[in-house]
């Protein structure tokens, strides 16, 4: 798997919907660690990188090093694991 790296932005208003706290910054952070957990244990690769992005319109997913169909591989498995991931957590928990 020699060079793939993986990066995910999200911005913290798409956790809106998804129980977050009324401090969507720190729901954000939560579900970032959270993320950033389950794809390292579920997608092999040299890097993966959680970000929150105040900016990101949707949740956005690079790939570098990677051909073009591995890409979209590893891109629809991300997206699968961050939906699983927001629709089953309470981000409004502390801890």
């Amino acid at each position: 798997m020699s060079g793939v790296r993986v990066h995910v932005r999200f911005a913290p208003s798409s956790l809106k919907t998804n129980h977050a706290g009324l401090d969507l910054e720190a729901s954000a952070a939560r579900y970032r660690e959270e993320l950033e957990r389950v794809l390292r244990s579920a997608i092999t690769a040299d890097a993966i990188e959680v970000h929150v992005d105040p900016a990101a319109t949707t949740l956005h997913v690079a790939i570098e090093g990677a051909d073009l169909t591995h890409a979209r591989a590893i891109e629809r498995d991300v997206l699968d694991h961050a939906w699983v991931v927001r629709q089953m957590g309470s981000w409004a928990l502390l801890g």
